[in-house]
């Protein structure tokens, strides 16, 4: 997966001089409660503000929730859905999905390595338009010390019988206490293999917040 990832991103960059291209600036802000339910089961609450710093100000708001099961130590699966909410008349859409995650790499190390396929189908609210896509990621993590941490990834966006688009972030955790925890991020993300490509640069802060059972509940 990682080499199809790489050459996908080296013949699209190849094109880079042959394509006209727009660029639109991003910021997203939100926050996220995860609830252990047991060792194996974790509920995902989230929502998020995303706006386009440019003239128009296009923005949408999403909640979304997910339950993860961990199927082994290293293999786990979420299902999830999302429900957004668009600035623009009848733009509103939700979207259903399914996580399958693969996490490598040493027990004790401070480097971690992880996988994740996503199946999601989303549809307009108010319209008859859907959309299937396939995205595939891969990241890489480092633990500085017990409250820094960073993280990079790379991820695939797939039509049916079509690449649509690819997304690099590189972010940075800061644990404020045990269970409350703020990252921030940059995102870049365009368009592949099109005449005319769009290229967005994201800027993200989040709050996450996580509890757990307890064992008398």
């Amino acid at each position: 997966m990682m080499s199809r990832l790489l050459l996908l991103l080296l013949f699209s960059f190849s094109l880079q001089g042959f394509t006209q291209s727009s660029v639109t600036p991003k910021s997203w802000i939100g926050g996220g409660l995860d609830y252990h339910i047991s060792k194996w089961v974790k509920l995902n609450v989230g929502y998020q503000y995303r706006t386009e710093l440019n003239e128009d100000y296009d923005s949408y708001s999403f909640s979304d929730i997910g339950t993860s099961f961990r199927i082994t130590k290293k293999i786990s699966i979420k299902p999830s859905f999302r429900i957004s909410h668009f600035s623009k008349i009848n733009n509103d859409k939700n979207r259903a999905s399914l996580d399958v995650g693969y996490k490598f790499g040493k027990k004790k190390s401070d480097w971690s390595f992880g996988v994740r396929a996503r199946g999601q189908y989303q549809f307009l609210v108010n319209q008859v338009e859907r959309d299937i896509v396939i995205r595939q990621k891969a990241s890489v993590g480092y633990k500085l010390n017990k409250k820094i941490s960073f993280k990079t990834s790379v991820e695939l966006f797939e039509e049916i019988f079509r690449l649509s688009d690819v997304r690099i972030k590189l972010g940075a955790n800061y644990k404020v206490k045990k269970r409350i925890g703020v990252k921030l991020f940059y995102a870049y993300e365009r368009e592949l293999l099109r005449k005319n490509i769009d290229k967005t640069h994201i800027i993200g802060l989040m709050l996450n917040v996580k509890l757990k059972r307890k064992k008398n509940d």
